[in-house]
């Protein structure tokens, strides 16, 4: 059983992360848009500039109950979606027995995807930056669990990358843009259009 420091350490840390979560649903929102990051947050519809208590995660979506004080507009669900989410990634990953480095590195790179996502359902293309960002931060993820690079080398350790590799490079085949011609339909392999 978990004592109350444990507990309570899950509270913080979903609530931390559902913060986290609602400044991701801006940086998935306002990527590649020409808006920066630092600008108020608005009402989609009305453009409204919110008010602090309309931007609390996940209180706000329930107590407006999913509209827009000034113009009534429904707010979409992508929002306490994405805050929940990101409030259970964080409450999950700090269960895992790893160093805090580690940790914030393994956040970082769900926070990266989590974005992904919310870009690609809005724009159906994925942003090279982020994949590349993602892909530099797994790497230097996976080279301080394993130690050192020459610990790659070992039997098992270099059955597991091999494994790992052909997973990686058999998905980046299937889905990159310069191996999947959108115009054509491959058979097995699925479009999101």
């Amino acid at each position: 059983m978990w004592g109350y420091t444990e507990r309570m350490t899950v509270v913080v840390l979903f609530v931390l992360g559902t913060v986290v979560g609602s400044f991701l649903n801006v940086v998935g929102l306002r990527w590649g848009s020409g808006r920066t990051l630092l600008g108020r947050s608005s009402c989609p519809s009305c453009r409204k500039v919110l008010e602090w208590y309309e931007l609390i995660p996940l209180f706000s979506f329930l107590i407006l109950r999913r509209r827009c004080l000034n113009c009534g507009e429904k707010i979409s669900w992508q929002y306490p979606a994405v805050e929940i989410l990101t409030g259970l990634v964080f409450a999950t990953i700090f269960n895992f027995q790893f160093s805090i480095f580690q940790n914030l590195l393994f956040l970082t790179v769900f926070c990266i995807y989590i974005v992904i996502v919310i870009y690609d359902i809005h724009h159906k293309i994925i942003p090279d930056k982020l994949v590349y960002a993602a892909i530099l931060l797994s790497v230097v993820n996976r080279w301080l669990l394993v130690g050192s690079t020459l610990d790659w080398l070992s039997r098992c350790q270099a059955r597991t990358l091999c494994r790992s590799s052909l997973g990686s490079n058999a998905g980046f085949l299937c889905y990159h843009p310069c191996f999947l011609d959108r115009r054509r339909r491959f058979p097995g392999v699925p479009l999101l259009e």
